[in-house]
């Protein structure tokens, strides 16, 4: 039997004094709270959704009440104005949001002229110290399904968006792209 959450994709960021959640569907927020916060135990000051839809935003509130800032772009703010006590960061397809640790940067990168979902971002994550062999992560929720339970077909025009907008950020031809 498959556990609760299964077909969606977040990941976890931990800088020095906090964590950073990216995605947020409703029916697992309380349980990365719980986790978080025994495992990690630094607080969660930022969720990022990768896009205003359902499946990736309705678990906003729950990070909202344990004091997470939500962070979208620039021309999203207006979706989510219905989130009591939200504070909001923003950004732009100009200027990417970007978090930096001792280990590693990551940018959440606003992409362009996509169909899926106007406000849809992606992030690149990689090490502070770049070099030839550096290890780069892509995290994006939406464009790859890889669950055989799924009746459904990869969209190759927004898996085609997809790499055109890792291109024309010079995301390298060698990240490794995070999917389950």
């Amino acid at each position: 039997m498959e556990q609760p959450g299964y077909l969606y994709q977040q990941m976890l960021l931990e800088l020095q004094e906090f964590v950073v959640v990216l995605d947020a569907p409703s029916q697992q927020s309380n349980d990365i709270i719980k986790w978080v916060d025994d495992n990690i135990r630094k607080p969660i000051r930022m969720v990022i959704p990768t896009n205003h839809h359902h499946d990736h935003a309705m678990g906003l509130p729950d990070y909202v009440k344990v004091g997470a800032k939500v962070v979208v772009p620039d021309m999203a703010k207006e979706y989510y104005h219905g989130i009591p006590n939200m504070e909001a960061g923003t950004f732009t397809r100009e200027n990417p949001f970007i978090l930096e640790h001792d280990d590693f940067r990551a940018a959440i990168i606003h992409m362009h002229d996509n169909h899926h979902a106007k406000d849809h971002v992606y992030a690149v994550m990689m090490p502070s110290c770049v070099s030839t062999n550096s290890i780069v992560v892509v995290f994006e929720a939406d464009f790859v399904i890889s669950n055989k339970a799924l009746d459904t077909n990869n969209d190759h025009t927004e898996l085609w968006q997809l790499i055109q907008n890792m291109q024309s950020h010079r995301v390298s031809k060698h990240a490794e792209y995070v999917y389950y």
